[in-house]
């Protein structure tokens, strides 16, 4: 799924805000698809799908431990 990065906020703290998030979602997407490719080919989609979701999962959970939330 392509995303595109917007054009940044004007206010400074809202710039700041935004630049923090869109770096974290950049960071955290190229580790997702990162974990994704290292799925074997040849594993079926069953299998392939628990894998997504223990990945997103882990992920997840990292992002609550970062956030304080544990």
């Amino acid at each position: 799924m392509p995303f595109e990065l917007t054009n940044p906020p004007q206010d400074e703290r809202a710039r700041e805000l935004w630049l923090q998030h869109a770096a974290g979602f950049i960071l955290f997407q190229d580790m997702r698809n990162y974990a994704i490719d290292k799925i074997p080919e040849e594993v079926d989609q069953l299998t392939k799908e628990k894998v997504i979701a223990g990945i997103d999962n882990t992920i997840y959970g990292l992002m609550m431990m970062m956030d304080g939330v544990t």
